[in-house]
């Protein structure tokens, strides 16, 4: 009896293992290779992460299988433009929460694993608005098309001083050309205006650059500076500075830089300096020119301007002028227009004599006159009669004392009549 009892307990506990019910639960005891093998035993489904939720649920299977054939919806795809790193962590929140539901303590470590992970990659994967718009391209700068070039060249070879169509002044590109000169010999018949004439320049230009004070004084054989551009040679003076210099002949600082090559704005005094399109003055112009002064009055020329031998006591002496030798009360005339600034009589040296302040630092000298006919302050014309020739003062016979002076100093008449 006691045999046959337990002869069925171990028959029992033999056919336990081969119960199954009609769900398929994966039976203890099996290995993976026998459910694969295709036995008796349904085989094992697992539910992927990503796939619809299941029609029907397995029975019988363990908390980890219970977990990983829970339904998880697929997320609607996610536009960069529109999220952020901070829903990226909501949405990844909630999906940790619903997972961890039916999970069990043991099993938590391998999911919070899968949170810190989509944590990490989601900046990559979903990058902030804001490090998007960094990253995105900058403003792309366009070439100007073949007209709008064109149109800027034609406003920088447009002539001096002139504007555009919409009133803004006009750059001349010509003030910023580097300056180039070449060498030239006069030859018979040359001219300063012919010279100028022939090579595009000025005559102010050439009298600059060759330093010419009278242009009646040029020989055949003289080698002349011909540069490629109209403008003047300015001398720096003590104290001057290319902004002092760009400010008197209505240039700039750049254009000085680049007419003369410079590298700074650092210059010495005695040095020449090249300002593009500047012009001499109406007044020095005509020095050069020689008709500057007209002769103040007929007569002969008895002493010249220089050394001589005084005519009352012969030594020699420095004559400051020139004499012209003419009848008492020939008229005497302002050889230029300016303002008379003194009239006087001195007996024991220039008698009546008048002095005449003219443009361009010039002063003019009358003396020994017989009278006068301006005061102090009066403003003449050239031509205008001023007074008579005469005897007085120091002289020898009627003449007239003409003197020139420019800038405090006493310089040859003869250089500046015509």
């Amino acid at each position: 009896m006691v045999s046959s009892i337990q002869h069925q307990r171990v028959s029992k506990r033999r056919e336990a293992p081969a119960r199954r019910d009609d769900r398929g639960a994966a039976v203890p005891g099996r290995s993976w290779a026998s459910l694969q093998s295709g036995g008796s035993t349904r085989a094992l489904r697992i539910t992927p992460l990503w796939s619809a939720p299941a029609t029907r649920r397995t029975a019988a299977v363990p908390a980890t299988a219970i977990a990983l054939q829970t339904p998880i919806s697929r997320p609607r795809r996610l536009r960069r433009s529109s999220v952020t790193l901070g829903g990226l962590c909501r949405l990844c929140t909630s999906h940790a929460a619903a997972l961890l539901q039916p999970i069990r303590s043991v099993d938590l470590p391998l999911y919070a694993a899968l949170v810190v992970s989509l944590l990490l990659f989601s900046a990559v994967l979903v990058p902030d608005s804001r490090l998007m718009r960094l990253a995105q391209p900058g403003p792309s700068v366009a070439m100007p098309e073949a007209s709008t070039r064109h149109a800027l060249l034609a406003r920088l070879a447009a002539p001096s001083g002139s504007q555009s169509h919409s009133g803004e002044p006009v750059v001349e590109a010509a003030q910023f050309q580097r300056l180039q000169v070449r060498e030239y010999r006069l030859a018979a018949g040359d001219t300063l205006s012919g010279i100028a004439a022939s090579n595009g320049l000025r005559i102010d230009t050439l009298a600059s650059f060759n330093r010419i004070t009278d242009a009646r004084r040029i020989r055949v054989g003289d080698v002349f500076q011909i540069p490629n551009r109209d403008g003047l040679l300015h001398s720096v003076g003590r104290g001057e500075s290319l902004s002092s210099i760009a400010s008197r002949y209505g240039t700039t600082v750049n254009a000085l830089l680049d007419a003369n090559d410079l590298s700074s704005a650092t210059i010495t005094a005695g040095q020449s300096i090249f300002v593009p399109e500047a012009r001499l003055s109406r007044t020095e112009l005509q020095r050069v020119l020689g008709q500057l002064f007209i002769y103040p009055a007929s007569g002969r020329l008895t002493s010249g301007y220089g050394m001589r031998n005084d005519p009352f006591t012969g030594i020699r002496r420095f004559h400051n002028g020139i004499d012209l030798a003419a009848a008492v009360g020939t008229p005497v005339r302002a050889a230029m227009a300016g303002r008379v600034v003194h009239v006087e009589n001195q007996p024991g040296n220039y008698g009546r004599f008048v002095i005449i302040r003219h443009d361009g630092g010039y002063q003019t000298l009358y003396a020994h006159l017989d009278s006068y006919s301006v005061q102090t302050g009066q403003q003449v014309n050239q031509g205008q009669q001023i007074g008579q020739m005469g005897n007085t003062g120091r002289s020898t016979g009627p003449h007239l004392h003409f003197s020139v002076i420019k800038n405090g100093s006493f310089v040859d008449p003869m250089r500046y009549l015509r």
